[in-house]
C-alpha cells in the first residue's frame, strides 16, 4: 500500500505525531526536493508533482489511495488532477 497526500505542511505534522524518521515510512516530494526511499508508506506531495508523476505513469495505479488535500481552493493543477481520478477510477 502507498498513499499519497498533497500538503506540504501536513507532512511535519505527521512526523511529528509518528515520531519515525522523515524519508523512512513517512516521506515527501516537492519541487527540487524528494525525500522518499523505497519504505516510504505515506507520501505528501505538491499537487505539481502529482500531476507531473500522472505525466509519466498515466492512471497512477501505484498508489492505493490519493487524498487531495486543499482541493477548494481551486487551481488548474487541482482541476486537472481531479479530472485524471475521476477518469482513472471509472470502470
Amino acid at each position: 500500500m502507498f498513499l499519497s497526500c498533497m500538503h506540504w505542511s501536513s507532512s511535519s505534522i505527521v512526523h511529528a505525531v509518528s515520531q519515525c524518521k522523515l524519508g523512512g515510512t513517512v516521506g515527501y516530494s516537492i519541487r527540487f526536493e524528494d525525500c522518499t526511499s523505497d519504505e516510504t508508506r505515506i507520501k505528501f506531495m505538491t499537487d505539481g508533482i502529482l500531476l507531473r508523476e500522472s505525466l509519466n505513469e498515466g492512471d497512477l495505479d501505484r498508489y492505493s489511495v490519493i487524498i487531495l488535500d486543499e482541493a477548494h481552493e481551486r487551481s488548474l493543477n487541482t482541476d486537472v488532477l481531479m479530472g485524471l481520478l475521476k477518469k482513472s477510477t471509472c470502470f
